[in-house]
């Protein structure tokens, strides 16, 4: 507004004071609408001229609540300087912080935090400012209150939705902003100060926001106080670990594993957040803790059940397939009827089935914790690999080529070159295949396998564009470590799991040198990721 309009309202308030606190039918005073409208020389004027900073109009607005809803940053600056409440509850226990949080005012957010706005408060719908910023998309919002001074006031919220889920502002943040929930994370780590190349460097990870299973929080019913909105209560003592009063916040598990952090980033496939140290350091502590002893125990009987069973498939017998007695079109009734004759389907199955359940313990074995890194697609690449080999090798092993397993298994791979040679399997007079249609499944299976996938990949090296499947090879490795650990913490008692939770880790990265700490060593933690400085962390 032009100065002379500021000092017309100057001159009216001066000769009638009752102005300044005069209400139109919305009970609005002149000092409401100067915020609303963001006249900062009006707004001057009126608090000079003793304009009441504690009115409300009909919605139980105050100034502060009309200039922080709009924008205006600078009539919010003369409000605050003139002693205005700073978290005024509305009709709806809103405060000014929640008003321009939600409506995307990054200056007057930051004006607000600074000038010590809490972020404890909550709205009739149990959301916090971080919250109602995450749900109206105002991402700048939520990156200002991350990095402010009591960021993690704001991220110990906790409610719960219409499913019954359990909802806090770094779920949401992981679901919609996964840039702002890893500057979470980095907030979540702090180093003591040495050189990164000292032995004695070391790092804190702290796991209370990303490991929540714990947490309890009450909730105060007193609406005129806005410290008993929201107030929460950590479940750990100053060591980090669980106390005697504290309980998991459901009792069931599947939810428990569902709605884990950790699962809501695979789930939603964030790589950054799983690649962080946080989230590596903490699956890496559950997995030295417990998560390895259950694994490797289960793996030894799988194991011994595997080796028995491919053994059968391979020495078994094969029965002739009577199909000089049948029409050809008769040929599946009969397998599915016939019990001997239904053997080979039985056996390719077991044989399949074997390679399906072994790539299942490689693809959690070969990146237990000992690196595999982006192989891992080619690891399971070979695992495929030897399932079809397996499949070829029991349609047609009465054919020389194929008649024994290692013979099969060099075969196979010239065909993987390119040298199928389909007349010589499928259109020689002089031997006859027992089973055609499934061996047609099989050799169609493999062929386009094999020729189109390899090409498809040699193709992609020698353009350099396979940094998809990298990266998608990367999460699929850090999605089964995760799904592991969270897998065998549901299954211990509560009494180990309680035993082993901890809302804070300390690591070492340079203390150790030897191959076995090359292998499992904390400095695989911090492998492939810049370390955060201590500006950012602190």
């Amino acid at each position: 507004m032009p100065p002379l309009c500021s000092r017309v309202v100057r001159e009216l308030v001066k000769h009638y004071h009752y102005l300044a606190k005069d209400e139109n039918e919305n009970s609005d005073t002149p000092l409401h609408l100067a915020c609303l409208q963001g006249h900062t020389d009006v707004v001057r004027a009126l608090l000079e001229a003793g304009a009441d900073v504690d009115a409300r109009n009909s919605s139980l607005w105050t100034p502060l609540d009309c200039a922080s809803a709009k924008g205006h940053v600078f009539c919010v600056h003369e409000l605050l300087d003139f002693d205005s409440p700073l978290d005024p509850i509305d009709k709806t226990k809103t405060t000014p912080l929640q008003l321009a949080a939600k409506e995307g005012h990054v200056a007057v957010t930051r004006l607000l935090l600074e000038r010590g706005a809490s972020l404890q408060a909550c709205d009739t719908s149990g959301r916090n400012a971080l919250e109602l910023a995450i749900a109206a998309g105002k991402k700048d919002v939520c990156m200002t209150i991350v990095k402010s001074s009591d960021w993690e006031t704001a991220l110990r919220n906790v409610r719960t939705d219409y499913k019954g889920c359990r909802v806090t502002p770094f779920r949401m943040l992981i679901k919609k902003f996964p840039d702002v929930a890893e500057a979470v994370l980095n907030r979540c780590t702090k180093s003591n100060g040495m050189d990164s190349d000292d032995e004695r460097y070391a790092m804190l990870f702290k796991f209370d926001l990303v490991d929540d299973n714990y947490i309890m929080s009450n909730n105060g019913s007193d609406t005129d106080s806005i410290s008993s909105i929201s107030s929460m209560e950590t479940p750990y003592d100053e060591d980090g670990r669980v106390l005697e009063d504290a309980k998991l916040y459901t009792s069931d598990f599947r939810d428990l594993k569902k709605n884990h952090p950790l699962m809501l980033m695979v789930k939603y496939k964030r790589l950054n957040l799983l690649n962080h140290p946080v989230s590596i350091s903490l699956v890496k502590h559950k997995w030295m803790s417990y998560g390895r002893f259950v694994y490797y125990s289960t793996l030894v009987f799988y194991s011994i059940f595997l080796t028995f069973l491919t053994g059968y498939v391979l020495t078994a017998n094969l029965i002739v397939a009577p199909h000089h007695l049948f029409r050809d079109w008769a040929w599946v009734e009969v397998q599915l009827r016939d019990v001997s004759n239904g053997q080979i389907l039985g056996q390719e199955a077991m044989a399949s089935g074997s390679c399906e359940d072994i790539k299942d313990k490689v693809d959690l074995t070969s990146h237990g914790f000992v690196v595999a890194g982006k192989w891992v697609i080619v690891v399971m690449a070979a695992i495929n690999i030897l399932r079809e080999i397996f499949q070829i090798y029991q349609v047609l092993r009465d054919q020389p080529p194929f008649g024994s397993l290692p013979r099969s298994l060099l075969k196979t791979s010239v065909m993987t070159i390119g040298e199928f040679e389909y007349d010589s399997i499928f259109n020689d007079m002089d031997q006859t295949l027992p089973y055609p249609e499934v061996t047609y499944i099989v050799f169609v299976t493999f062929l386009a396998l094999m020729s189109i996938l390899i090409m498809n990949l040699l193709v992609g090296l020698a353009v350099d564009d396979i940094k998809a499947v990298q990266d998608q090879a990367i999460l699929k490795r850090l999605a089964m470590q995760t799904q592991l650990v969270l897998d065998v913490e549901v299954f211990i008692p509560d009494a180990l799991r309680r035993m082993y939770t901890t809302s804070k880790k300390e690591v070492h990265p340079n203390a150790r040198h030897g191959l076995l700490s090359k292998k499992f060593g904390d400095f695989q933690v911090l492998k492939s990721f810049e370390v955060v400085s201590d500006g950012e962390t602190s």
